[in-house]
Parts: C-alpha cells; sequence; structure tokens
C-alpha cells in the first residue's frame, strides 16, 4: 500500500428540487453518445429521461434491468457490456446511472471497466442512494460469498440529486434511507442527530423543504469523510481520517443482508447493524450507555428494526463476517462510536 492519503477528487454535485428535468441541459458536455441505465421499478423514469435527452437533440438508448440485488453480478455486467457495444459504445460515450444503490453501483463499475473506463453520470433516485452511495466513488459488484467483493474507485463525472423524486417513494423507502443518514450523525455532527430528532415527522411526511436539507447534509458529512481518504486505506486508520468510518454498522448489516439471502434490505440491516455494534462499544467502555439508548431511539423513530433476527446464530454471523472485505490479516475491523458525532476504527 501506499503511505500516502489517497484524496477524493469531489464530482460536481447538484442538489436541487426540479433537477431531474434539466438532466439534458446538464449532461451534453460529457458526450455526444448516452445510455441510461435502469430498473423495472422505475421504467417510466427511465423513458421519461430517455425522451427528454432526444428531444434536447442527444444520442440516447435504455437499458432495463430486472430490479434487485442479484443483478449486481458478473453475469449481468458482462450482458449488459454485450448490450452496450451492440448499441454502438464507444470511449466517448456517457452512462446515466438512474436509480438507487444497486443501480449506481453497477452502471459505475460498468463505466469503469467499459472500453477500459467511461464517463458516466449518477442520478441517484431513492432517499438511501441520494444520501450515501451516490457519493464516494464505490462500485462494485457482489460474489456469492459476499457483497461488493468485486469494484472499483471511480467517479461519475456529475452527481444529480433532485429531492422531489423522493417524494413519489413508497414509506418504507424514506425508512431505509434514513438509517444511513442516522449513521452520517451519528460519526460526525451532534447538531445534525439533533435535527433529525425534531424533524422526524416531517422527513416521514416528506416535506420537500426539510428532505433537501437532510439530504445536503448527510452529503456534506460523507463528502467531509471521504475527500480525505478516498480509496480507503488501511493505514489511515490511525490518522483519524479512515473512510473506514463509514462501515459503523456495515460489519453487521452486511452479513446480515447475505444471511438473508437480502430479503433484509441494506437500510434494515445497517439498523440493526449499528444498534448491535454500539453493544461492542458500549462492552470497551468506548460509548455510554445513555448515547446508545440514544442512537437506538432514533433509529426506532424512523421505523427501522433494531433487534437481531433470531434466526441466525451467533456462528452464522461470525462467519458472514469473516467473508467481509472488513475483515484483513485475520482482524475484524469496526467503526464503533464515541459518543454521537465521533467514532473510531477498531478491530476485535
Amino acid at each position: 500500500m501506499t503511505k500516502n492519503i489517497m484524496e477524493y477528487e469531489v464530482p460536481k454535485i447538484r442538489i436541487e428540487n426540479g433537477a431531474f428535468k434539466k438532466i439534458p441541459t446538464h449532461v451534453g458536455k460529457y458526450s455526444t453518445k448516452f445510455t441510461i441505465i435502469t430498473d423495472g421499478h422505475i421504467k417510466k423514469l427511465g423513458n421519461d429521461l430517455l425522451s427528454a435527452m432526444r428531444k434536447f437533440g442527444l444520442s440516447c438508448n435504455l437499458i432495463i434491468l430486472p430490479p434487485g440485488e442479484h443483478t449486481k453480478s458478473i453475469s449481468f455486467a458482462e450482458k449488459i457490456a454485450t448490450h452496450l457495444v451492440h448499441l454502438g459504445n464507444k470511449r466517448d460515450s456517457c452512462l446515466i446511472a438512474l436509480g438507487g444503490g444497486v443501480i449506481g453501483d453497477l452502471t459505475g463499475f460498468m463505466a469503469s471497466i467499459f472500453m477500459r473506463g467511461i464517463n458516466y453520470v449518477s442520478v441517484p433516485t431513492t432517499m438511501l442512494a441520494m444520501c450515501d452511495s451516490c457519493i464516494g466513488g464505490k462500485t462494485g459488484v457482489d460474489l456469492p460469498e459476499g457483497k461488493n467483493l468485486l469494484g472499483t474507485f471511480y467517479n461519475p463525472k456529475e452527481v444529480i440529486i433532485d429531492p422531489l423524486l423522493v417524494t413519489s417513494l413508497p414509506d418504507k423507502q424514506i425508512k431505509i434511507g434514513m438509517a444511513e443518514v442516522i449513521k452520517h450523525a451519528v460519526l460526525a455532527d451532534a447538531q445534525f442527530f439533533k435535527f433529525l430528532n425534531r424533524n422526524t415527522t416531517a422527513i416521514l411526511s416528506k416535506k420537500p423543504t426539510v428532505l433537501k436539507q437532510t439530504i445536503a447534509k448527510s452529503v456534506q458529512i460523507k463528502l467531509s469523510i471521504v475527500k480525505k481518504d478516498g480509496r480507503e486505506m488501511l493505514q489511515n486508520t490511525q490518522k483519524d481520517v479512515s473512510r473506514m468510518l463509514l462501515n459503523y454498522g456495515h460489519t453487521v448489516g452486511h452479513a446480515l443482508e447475505k444471511l438473508s439471502k437480502f430479503e433484509l434490505s441494506h437500510g434494515e440491516a445497517i439498523a440493526i447493524g449499528m444498534v448491535a455494534e454500539n453493544r461492542i462499544a458500549v462492552g470497551k467502555k468506548l460509548l455510554k450507555e445513555v448515547d446508545a439508548v440514544k442512537i437506538e431511539s432514533l433509529i426506532k423513530k424512523f421505523g427501522l428494526p433494531t433487534k437481531m433476527p433470531s434466526q441466525y446464530s451467533p456462528a452464522q454471523l461470525k462467519t458472514a463476517m469473516g467473508m467481509d472485505k472488513k475483515h484483513i490479516d485475520g482482524k475484524l475491523f469496526f467503526a464503533l462510536p464515541l459518543g454521537i458525532g465521533k467514532a473510531k476504527i477498531m478491530h476485535v
């Protein structure tokens, strides 16, 4: 590993109510040929964007994938690559990731490897993707052994976030996305944690102004972490700048996703993971019990689960965590809170 901190080059980020309708005016500078990649859940949105791009005079095609985590695989990546070739995409083409975290991860991965790297633009459509996965440059696909075990660090040219898209989401999707928002608040901003407590009802009722404020603050916190450590270098854990801090709740959470065969959503798994990892922090006297209770209370307030599923034994959980990429040199790394607004990396 290099001894230098790998800084993250921040792409252009737009957070604007109504930004979706303006996408053609923003992306033309990146290519003359575009392919939108989306999934069946939002195919109407995909067709709307396709029509808008073509009306604006841009060459554009649309690939609609089946929804679900199973599309984040090498087999689907190969199918997409073949389709891109047949659509006439070249090294000067540009992909548009239109969707949630799965579409964002997969499209970013495709952009990073197709023709040895082409441009892409990220247009997240879920609360979780807007607040977390669209920022940071991580792309990836899954293996049967674990989540995101194949991937690259590859930034989009631009991230276009339209909070109004969230207002049409099912209530559950808002709750799922809030797991990552709560994570960011616990990691780095006690005042934001208080804001989330005060504005829970407004967020869950999808009040546009509050949603935009919530998304913008969450993006700001994640950027403040990843821009110091673009490639998640292990040695940066000793310099208090590691983006591994963002794995709070994920060491347990990713294992739960895998054990449930992704029937447990990412946000639900991370919510349970944060509570479980708080118990580790309390046990090591890093986190006060009163703060652990406050965090669990906010998670419950947003309608997220906090209890470990009874069907998975500690041995099963340990095995699943052992296959995760956070298991390094025989040590399992956790991001553990020291209070509300501060955390550190530890191995156990």
